[in-house]
Formats: C-alpha cells, structure tokens, sequence
C-alpha cells in the first residue's frame, strides 16, 4: 500500500488490485486507476478496540447491551460497526436465547487476544 492520504475526515489510498480484491470487506469505495492499481476509500478499524470488544466477552457470554457498557467502546454507531465486524469474521457469535442475543468469544477470538497477550 502506498499513498495514504487524509482529507474531509476520510482516508483514501493507492493500493495493488490483488491486495483490494483479497480484502474486499475494509474497501468502501474503489475507483481503477490503471490495470495494477486502484484508488480506494477504507473502512478505518482500531486493534485496541477490537481488543477491548473480544476481552469483554472473554469470561462470560453476554447481551449486546452488556457488551456495549463492559466494552467502554463510547460511540454507538463505532460499537455497532466493530460488533459486525467482529462477527462477519468468526471472532464472536452470536447466539438467540428466546427473545434476547446473546454473542460469546469464539477460538478464533481467543487466538488474536493471545496474539497481542505478553
């Protein structure tokens, strides 16, 4: 990747098509910009708050409205975001109880809060 550049609260860069093509769910916009490369705008995501979000959920199952408060991801609209992302990706799952949700860590889940563990 090269070229990143920020503007208007937006991230755009220049980045190989190959690269684009095998991470598809980070691209919101992408405009060719010849046959190797494209000009794209990301999906912006923090390590530390996926982190927080999966270490929340790493000794009990909780709901969503547990998880946002022990999560102490402040913005709605962010949790939401990393809580899908964290789900299309097989980090956590979710799980209906009658007519409540709720999500538990998977090992997969388990395995990136051991990648950045001491």
């Amino acid at each position: 990747m090269v070229n990143p550049r920020q503007g208007k609260g937006r991230t755009t860069m220049t980045i190989q098509n190959d690269i684009m093509q095998a991470f598809p769910y980070f691209i919101k916009e992408s405009q060719e910009i010849s046959i190797t490369s494209s000009r794209i705008r990301i999906r912006q995501f923090s390590v530390i708050t996926i982190i927080k979000l999966l270490s929340a959920l790493n000794h009990y199952d909780m709901s969503m409205s547990e998880l946002y408060r022990m999560s102490n991801i402040i913005m709605k609209r962010s949790y939401l975001n990393y809580l899908k992302m964290c789900v299309n990706f097989g980090f956590m799952e979710k799980q209906n109880r009658g007519q409540y949700s709720y999500y538990h860590i998977t090992e997969k889940g388990k395995t990136l809060l051991d990648l950045f563990r001491k």
